[in-house]
C-alpha cells in the first residue's frame, strides 16, 4: 500500500544525523529520496562501523534511499543538480548557511528553475543572528540550548544528555516543516524555503520552563523528574522503577503498587494539577516498604 507521500521526490544533500533522520522519516511515509553524496561518500558512512565495514549509523539513517555521487565543486556537478531540481518536490540540506549559495545551488537559484520547489535547510543556529555561520553538532546544540543543565542530577554541575537527542529532535522539526510546506503548496501551488536549527530544537524541549520564565520574569532551570509527583527509585532487589502521577487516584495506585503503608488513603482529598502538587509537597508522608 503506497504511503501518504507516494509520488513526492526529495533531493537530499543532508549528512550525519539531523538531516538524514528527517529524510528517512519522509522515506518511510512513501517519499522517493535521492541522496546526493560527495566523492568519497557521506562522512556518516565512517561512523559506528563493524569489522566488516557495515555502518549501523549510516544504514539506520539512510535506509530506503537511493544514492548518487555528485561533485558540486565541478561545473558538471552543478548542471546535474539543476537538472534534477526541475524534477523534484523538495531539496533538503544541512550545510552551514550560505554554503549551498556559494556552490550555485541555493534556494534562489533552484527556485528560479522550479517555483514549486520546497527548499529545506537545517543548521546549528539558523540563518540569522551573530552565530548564524558557526558550525556545530549534537553535543554543542545540547549545551548551547540548555539541555546539558536541564538534565543534570542533584549534586552534579552538568548533565549528560543522550547522544543524538538534538539531532533527532532537529530532524523531526525539519520533517515537520517540510510536511507543512507540502500542504501549503497543495493549497496555493507555491514553493517556499524552510529553515530549522539544532539550537531551536533544544529550546522547544523546554517550552514549559521558558513560558514560566516569561510569566514570572525570572529563569527557572528545568530539573529531572524527582520527588513525590514523579521520579525513579531503586528497589531492594537492585532493580529500578519509574513512577509518575498527577492526581489523587493515580497517587493511590502508585502507593498500592509500592505496597506501602497507606492507611490514610481513604482520607486523601481529590484534586489535580498545581493544587494537587502543592498539597503533596506539603505533606511529610513517610513511605514504608511492606514486610514480605
Amino acid at each position: 500500500m503506497p504511503g501518504p507521500l507516494d509520488g513526492i521526490r526529495i533531493l537530499d544533500f543532508t549528512r550525519y544525523q539531523q538531516g538524514p533522520s528527517a529524510t528517512v522519516m519522509l522515506a518511510e511515509l512513501g517519499a522517493e529520496v535521492l541522496k546526493v553524496e560527495p566523492p568519497g561518500g557521506d562522512p556518516g558512512r565512517m561512523l559506528s562501523r563493524c569489522e566488516d565495514g557495515y555502518s549501523s549509523y549510516f544504514e539506520s539513517l539512510n535506509r530506503g534511499k537511493q544514492s548518487i555521487v555528485v561533485d558540486l565543486r565541478q561545473p558538471g556537478g552543478k548542471a546535474i543538480i539543476c537538472r534534477l531540481a526541475r524534477q523534484v518536490d523538495v531539496v533538503a540540506e544541512n550545510f552551514r548557511p550560505g554554503v549551498m549559495d556559494r556552490l550555485g545551488v541555493g534556494y534562489d537559484a533552484l527556485a528560479a528553475l522550479n517555483p514549486r520547489l520546497i527548499f529545506a535547510s537545517a543548521s546549528m543556529f539558523g540563518p540569522r543572528g551573530p552565530r548564524a555561520r558557526h558550525p556545530g553538532y549534537d553535543t554543542i546544540a545540547q549545551a548551547a540550548g540548555g539541555m546539558v543543565m536541564a538534565t543534570r542530577r542533584p549534586g552534579d554541575d552538568l548533565g549528560t544528555p543522550l547522544g543524538g537527542t538534538a539531532d533527532q529532535v532537529g530532524g523531526m522539526m525539519l520533517a515537520y516543516g517540510i510536511l507543512a510546506a507540502l500542504l501549503h503548496r497543495e493549497h496555493t501551488g507555491e514553493g517556499q524555503k524552510v529553515e530549522v536549527s539544532l539550537f531551536g530544537s533544544q529550546l522547544s524541549l523546554q517550552m514549559v520552563a521558558a513560558t514560566r520564565a516569561l510569566y514570572h520574569k525570572s529563569q527557572m532551570i528545568p530539573q529531572q523528574a524527582g520527588g513525590r509527583i514523579s521520579g525513579h527509585l531503586r528497589c531492594s532487589d537492585g532493580h529500578w522503577i519509574a513512577f509518575g502521577h498527577l492526581n489523587t487516584p493515580q497517587w493511590v495506585d502508585v502507593l498500592r503498587a509500592f505496597a506501602l503503608d497507606v492507611h490514610f488513603i481513604s482520607s486523601l482529598p481529590v484534586m489535580q494539577g498545581n493544587a494537587y502538587k502543592a498539597w503533596v509537597d506539603s505533606k511529610p508522608v513517610q513511605m514504608v516498604w511492606a514486610e514480605d
